[in-house]
């Protein structure tokens, strides 16, 4: 390829007549998108870009007043137990080495990093950078000052709910827009993704993507179950530590049995419209018949009803079959199919719009959620080695497992793919949710060069079935509960935790906190108390995000070996496909 003819003399600094560049920096206040930022590798070259770097230089800002908050914190409290303790020789010079001394130490060497990292940014003099670490700054330091007023009382405030409340208000608009675009997103890419595939084309696909979604699922389950095994994170004393937060019951728990027959029965809807907003949930009904003896008999009764929330499930099983019926039709039902690709352009168009918000919601969800947690240090404590232990099957999960399946498939780098997850893995991170993040894993996987017609018809499938994080967490989680109790574990009870998580992930939605709630039916199979679960529900807010990272990170691989094992298979895309292909190409051979 000729680039001869290409203009490279701003590349020559060296031989600049502007005096501002004669030092390779610009010293002057500046606009644009591309600046180095503290590394040769950080250089954001579109507005997306420097968007993106702007929102990490707001997480810097908040980490740096965490940081220092959190020393304050540590300080005042071993100024009172050295003031109960001690009353007398406070004052005197008296060497000692403490775990207090040797902690402070790498927090003291964290804020000066920071410190020093952001006035490098700043000496960037982009406007942008400069206007972010000043907003970032202020805001973060008016949040500890108005919620935790540690420095003139020694008791911390704690802010009333109506203020939480108020914090999370712009995150719960945020969240509320994603969720208004999820159906759209969901019918609009799948019906327009397989309309433009043959049957073939449509049963390869397909039959890849569910034998990679049951790998991924097994591993991850495997893995939860040796770990949570080995570090027997289960100690009986947590129980009582702990506060429980009890289940209120007010039925008997629905048998696992009829559970796993509400995925069939939501899979298949008798009224399609009805699926958008509505889903079929089975329930034990308690019901006290009182007898002319004068007798009482109580019996409970099975019933089938309709909840609120979306059938995710039986619209993506009825967009698959239309959007089959589109192409097996061919040319007679070619305007509708050239309806619903127009309709998933304008979804994206949507998308992008709502996803420049993100940095101001995600910020105020998770503040939101900080806030909720009465003592957050305590609690994280109490239930430290059951945290790290599923920290640990996660970052397995996301670091080595997937990525070697991506590598022996696709034999391309997968961390470079991973990287380019980075914006989708903030959104999850902020929202919770696997399914309010697939507009914007739409837009990575895109950028990442997927084949589009792979990605509208993986990803949405992927995202109600694929759940590699909340299939391990179920499965830890469940030992771990049993651990405290004082249950042994068999081979009988090992598999059946095994079949249960792996069964109730399937079935777990893809919300925040989703779950939880399938979680029951995992410790309820090994005839454990439903009210246990209460343990582990005050750091859900945590492992709810950890988990949905999980999951984006496998439905984004998913696209990514389907894609490797389908390309050579696939008919060639569209005239304008391919025209946006060879122009990202040619993009990255100039950079």
């Amino acid at each position: 390829m000729d680039h001869s003819g290409h203009n490279h003399a701003h590349h020559n600094h060296a031989t600049a007549a502007a005096p501002t560049h004669d030092m390779g920096h610009s010293m002057a206040f500046h606009f644009g998108n591309m600046e180095t930022i503290l590394f040769t590798w950080w250089m954001p070259n579109s507005a997306s870009g420097m968007f993106w770097s702007c929102f990490l230089v707001f997480l810097f800002c908040w980490l740096y007043e965490s940081v220092k908050f959190f020393r304050l914190y540590r300080n005042m409290r071993n100024t009172l137990e050295v003031a109960l303790v001690e009353p007398e020789s406070r004052f005197r010079f008296s060497p000692k080495i403490t775990a207090f001394a040797l902690f402070d130490v790498p927090l003291h060497a964290i804020q000066i990093v920071l410190a020093y990292a952001l006035m490098l940014i700043f000496m960037t003099f982009n406007v942008w950078l400069c206007m972010t670490i000043v907003i970032g700054e202020t805001l973060s330091h008016l949040f500890y000052r108005i919620c935790f007023p540690y420095i003139s009382d020694v008791q911390l405030s704690d802010p009333s709910p109506s203020t939480i409340r108020y914090i999370g208000f712009p995150g719960e608009l945020f969240l509320n827009t994603l969720k208004c675009i999820i159906l759209p997103l969901i019918a609009a890419s799948l019906i327009a993704g397989i309309s433009q595939l043959d049957a073939s084309s449509s049963g390869k696909i397909g039959s890849r993507a569910f034998a990679y979604y049951g790998v991924s699922l097994t591993h991850a389950v495997i893995l939860g179950i040796i770990l949570v095994l080995l570090i027997h994170p289960g100690n009986p004393e947590v129980k009582q530590n702990a506060v429980q937060r009890i289940l209120k019951r007010n039925e008997p728990p629905t048998p696992t049995v009829e559970k796993l027959l509400d995925l069939l029965r939501n899979m298949f809807p008798e009224n399609i419209v009805q699926a958008t907003f509505a889903q079929k949930q089975a329930k034990i009904e308690t019901r006290t018949l009182f007898l002319p003896s004068g007798r009482n008999v109580t019996e409970n009764i099975l019933r089938v009803r309709y909840i609120d929330g979306m059938n995710i499930l039986g619209v993506i099983i009825f967009c698959i079959a239309f959007g089959v019926c589109i192409s097996i039709v061919g040319e007679p039902a070619k305007p509708l199919s050239d309806l619903f690709i127009a309709l998933d352009l304008v979804i994206h168009k949507m998308v992008t719009a709502i996803m420049w918000f993100g940095p101001l919601g995600i910020a105020s969800i998770i503040c939101s959620k900080l806030l909720e947690v009465a003592d957050l240090v305590s609690t994280v404590l109490t239930l430290s080695v059951f945290i790290l232990t599923v920290l640990a099957g996660l970052l397995i999960q996301v670091l080595v497992t997937l990525p070697l399946i991506y590598y022996v498939v696709s034999r391309k780098n997968p961390y470079r793919f991973l990287r380019g997850l980075g914006q989708a893995l903030i959104t999850g991170l902020g929202t919770g949710s696997s399914a309010a993040t697939m507009p914007c894993t739409f837009g990575c996987l895109d950028r990442l060069g997927v084949d589009p017609r792979v990605t509208k018809f993986v990803l949405p499938v992927g995202t109600n079935i694929n759940m590699d994080g909340t299939a391990l967490y179920e499965a830890v989680a469940a030992i771990f509960i049993a651990q405290i109790n004082g249950l042994e574990m068999g081979l009988g009870e090992v598999v059946t935790v095994a079949i249960t998580a792996t069964l109730a992930s399937i079935g777990a939605a893809a919300v925040p906190s989703g779950g939880l709630v399938t979680l029951i039916l995992v410790v309820t199979s090994l005839g454990l108390p439903a009210s246990d679960v209460g343990l582990v529900m005050a750091v859900d807010w945590l492992m709810g995000r950890l988990r949905c990272i999980t999951n984006i990170v496998g439905d984004a691989f998913a696209c990514g070996v389907v894609d490797a094992l389908v390309s050579d298979t696939l008919p060639p895309l569209p005239i304008e496909n391919m025209d946006v292909k060879v122009e990202r190409l040619i993009g990255r051979i100039d950079k």
